[in-house]
């Protein structure tokens, strides 16, 4: 397993000095500044959409996100009227890995980042945030530790670097799966919107919104779920204040706004047979931590009223598309989940593992046989979604109700289902393909209560 120390860029309520997390053996003046400053671009678009980098030197790889800081926290946001941004991310040693390389795929971070990187925000600005602007804020230095994510499904297998230069949106996965199953040195950056405004320097490849579309890289994969080797729990640790330790430098203008969700985090299990989703822990007091698993609500939302077919991996999350007041509303009670009544809780976001099979799993979200998707158990109607940006569950219930999907549907990465559970009052979920081998695919489930 890889493991990885955060990485924290941001400024104080008080103080314009902004970096506050550099792992040790990192200079945040050398290479580690240069990558994540093209990133951050000063702030420039990321009103409109958050920035993913994955860069690589011979020493070190970083993963991570450019975004506004209300993405992370609906507190530590702003200074007076002006929104701030941030750049979160983890640096992994590439000299000392002896494991295969457990890198995100661009999907599961556009899903997960506001709670993966929103924690690691909370555990690092929270001690410093309040402190006086005549007081010295150093960055602490963090330590390698286990990723707050889940290990890859699948991974991307060596292979050559892609081509640098822009890339428009449809190939931004395949180029993001082949930068992290590159060697070579490389400066990665996914998520501009114009090319016009978009920054290259310092940057190998850049993913832009409107670049001219060129054949994304081809990329083989390994099913890794497949492969031996011991599962492990995720554990988040609250906020706690960190003592400074390490030099400071100062830094950019200003940035943006956004909502921001609460993060919880389920237990793995090997060996679950298909169709069984496992939860461990009970419903947590006050803040969650790392050894918190799922919500009661969650729970209950996951394994009875939607019951996904899940192999091997199971997280739930808060939605990272949730507004403030949806992630701070009551929880519905397990009763009224359970029949399907109540007061609306925030959405649930499941990573969903779906095994090929010619006979139904029970509980099943979607079914997948022979190359094609099509409704689960506990799917009263599926209908396709045309992607571009995630539907609501309004959008959803409109889209099976006018356009239901009667054949199954060919399984690809970047496919959008809307999906209509059974039961009454009806209940709506958004299934965003990821991956897709001969034997497994997997994907991202939205799911409304």
């Amino acid at each position: 397993m890889t493991l990885w120390a955060p990485v924290v860029y941001g400024r104080t309520a008080t103080s314009d000095t902004w970096w506050r997390a550099v792992p040790e053996g990192l200079d945040q003046q050398g290479w580690l500044g240069i990558v994540t400053y093209s990133a951050l671009a000063g702030g420039r678009e990321l009103k409109q959409r958050p920035r993913f980098l994955l860069a690589q030197n011979a020493a070190h790889r970083i993963v991570g996100v450019a975004c506004p800081a209300g993405d992370l926290s609906d507190t530590m946001r702003s200074v007076g009227s002006r929104e701030l941004f941030c750049f979160v991310g983890w640096a992994a040693s590439r000299t000392e890995q002896a494991e295969p390389d457990d890198t995100p795929g661009l999907r599961e971070l556009e899903h997960g980042y506001r709670n993966w990187a929103g924690l690691v925000y909370a555990q690092i600005m929270s001690g410093t945030w309040d402190a006086p602007a005549t007081a010295s804020l150093p960055p602490v230095t963090t330590q390698p530790e286990e990723p707050v994510w889940a290990p890859p499904v699948r991974r991307a297998k060596p292979g050559p670097t892609p081509p640098s230069g822009p890339w428009a949106e449809k190939a931004w996965p395949e180029v993001w799966a082949a930068a992290a199953a590159a060697s070579e040195p490389l400066t990665c950056v996914i998520g501009w919107q114009h090319i016009s405004s978009a920054r290259f320097e310092d940057a190998t490849h850049i993913g832009v919104a409107d670049a001219p579309f060129r054949p994304p890289p081809t990329v083989e994969y390994e099913d890794s779920s497949a492969l031996p080797g011991p599962t492990r729990s995720l554990e988040l640790r609250p906020p706690q204040p960190v003592a400074p330790s390490v030099p400071k430098v100062s830094a950019v203008p200003d940035g943006p706004p956004a909502g921001a969700p609460q993060t919880s985090v389920a237990k793995q299990d090997a060996g679950l047979g298909p169709g069984r989703a496992v939860w461990h822990g009970e419903e947590p007091v006050g803040r969650r931590s790392r050894r918190d698993r799922g919500p009661a609500w969650a729970k209950l939302a996951v394994a009875a009223a939607i019951g996904a077919a899940v192999v091997g991996v199971a997280v739930a999350l808060a939605s990272p598309g949730a507004p403030s007041s949806a992630s701070h509303a009551p929880s519905p009670s397990p009763s009224a989940l359970a029949s399907g009544t109540g007061a609306a809780g925030p959405p649930v976001l499941l990573q969903i593992v779906i095994p090929a099979g010619s006979q139904p799993a029970a509980d099943s979200l979607v079914q997948y046989h022979s190359h094609v998707l099509s409704r689960g158990q506990s799917t009263a109607r599926i209908a396709l979604w045309p992607g571009g940006s995630a539907a609501s569950p309004a959008a959803c219930a409109s889209a099976v109700a006018t356009a239901p999907v009667v054949a199954p549907v060919k399984a690809h990465p970047g496919l959008w289902l809307c999906v209509e559970l059974k039961g009454s009052p009806s209940q709506y979920g958004l299934i965003d393909v990821t991956a897709v081998t001969k034997n497994v695919v997997t994907a991202m489930a939205t799911l409304w209560p």
